[in-house]
């Protein structure tokens, strides 16, 4: 038998049965077998686009041997779950190397779609992303309008960089969320919420909300207070509550009167005015 291999000419002259194996009769066996292991291109370019949309390993895993084999089956594989993980591992590495360019040539392009779009990103001494913001046009437009009361949310944390993610959002005239911007930085404190809300009021021509609801976090209250000294500053409701039930919970179960008198009391928490005398 000849074999033409990249130009040359190579002859089988003997054959030792012996030192070759019997040929496996299963194939869930095959996958580990290192020369039949691998991804399809179809398969990497699937891997690749659930793990740009933060599926995890195992979910990805549980899809492709469905795929495979209608009942789902971790033997219809001809790879092994640890490739998966593997192969995810390579596109993480990879997308940690170029995601911060992606994202800025992603906004350069949208400055160009839409002139009012904005963004301002802060880099520490060793060119890491301290904090960054952007928005639209269309939500900046809207923002003069419905500047009445913004809620601003930090509870968020991004999965890969373990970020803040700090979305404003305000209502419109028809009961509509509106989202006046998303922000993200890297520590949660004062000074991080001031370069953050410094960075609101340039984007928003000066104009400071009028309300601002967030959570008891005293480094965002010293933020408002410095950026926004003319917004009055509002508690979450559901904040107020969850950790009135995490301290009171059990005080509360043994009187219900003064359980239903103390949501009252947050829900109506309303001064009427009274006429001067």
């Amino acid at each position: 038998m000849k074999l033409n291999m990249e130009g040359a000419w190579w002859v089988v002259t003997k054959y030792v049965g012996h030192h070759n194996h019997d040929m496996i009769k299963k194939f869930d066996l095959v996958k580990f077998l290192s020369a039949h292991r691998g991804f399809t291109p179809q398969e990497e370019q699937f891997v690749k686009l659930v793990h740009d949309c933060n599926l995890q390993p195992g979910r990805m895993v549980h899809i492709l041997s469905m795929i495979h084999s209608k009942s789902g089956k971790l033997s219809s594989l001809p790879y092994l779950p640890s490739d998966v993980v593997n192969l995810v591992a390579k596109y993480h590495r990879e997308s940690q190397l170029s995601d911060m360019d992606d994202t800025i040539a992603y906004f350069m392009q949208k400055e160009k779609e839409d002139p009012d779009f904005f963004y301002r990103i802060k880099l520490d001494d060793e060119d890491r992303v301290v904090n960054m913001y952007w928005i639209d046009g269309a939500a900046r437009r809207s923002y003069r309008h419905f500047r009445d009361c913004v809620s601003f949310d930090a509870t968020y944390l991004t999965n890969m960089y373990k970020m803040s993610c700090c979305p404003f959002i305000g209502i419109n005239n028809h009961n509509q969320l509106l989202q006046f911007g998303c922000g993200f930085f890297r520590n949660e404190d004062t000074s991080s919420y001031v370069r953050l809300f410094k960075t609101f009021l340039e984007c928003m021509g000066g104009l400071a909300p009028m309300n601002m609801i967030t959570d008891q976090d005293f480094g965002m209250r010293g933020g408002i207070k410095d950026v926004f000294p003319t917004t009055i500053h509002r508690h979450c409701r559901w904040h107020v509550i969850k950790k009135a039930e995490e301290t009171l919970g059990p005080f509360f179960a043994e009187r219900t009167d003064l359980h239903k008198a103390f949501e009252l009391c947050v829900d109506h928490s309303l001064t009427p005015d009274y006429p001067t005398q």
